[in-house]
């Protein structure tokens, strides 16, 4: 169980709702698993489990297939997702470092104080007061 909760930690670091991760974990380990199946094993209601199955597939995390009119779920092959998942954290903070390190900043910062005391004004004050010009 220990093994599962740190699978399920790594998995919330790269992204995913922890409902996400148990569903998810639940797949990996029961491939083919239908929703109401997955909701049993986890002990939620049917409509969470579908909640997070559809977030799953629109992220493209998992597949879905009909069997006899029943949907089927499984994770898509691991090695493809991480690899995805590399290449989309590269790229963006690729991105992010060239376009953050354009990014203008804004004339003279204001400088805020924090006072909670009389004291606090006092020293303040007195600092102001000293690198004030005559």
């Amino acid at each position: 169980m220990i093994e599962n909760e740190k699978i399920l930690e790594n998995l919330e670091k790269i992204g995913f709702g922890r409902k996400e991760a148990e569903v998810f974990l639940e797949l990996v380990k029961n491939p083919g698993a239908n929703g109401s199946q997955i909701a049993k094993a986890l002990g939620y209601p049917r409509t969470t489990v579908y909640q997070n199955l559809d977030i799953l597939q629109k992220k493209g995390y998992i597949n879905s297939y009909l069997d006899k009119e029943i949907t089927l779920y499984e994770a898509i092959d691991l090695n493809e997702l991480f690899e995805n998942y590399k290449k989309e954290v590269n790229s963006a903070t690729k991105f992010l470092k060239d376009e953050l390190n354009k990014v203008e900043v804004n004339g003279k910062q204001k400088q805020f104080y924090n006072l909670n005391s009389f004291d606090d004004v006092k020293d303040r004050f007195r600092n102001i007061l000293k690198r004030a010009e005559k």
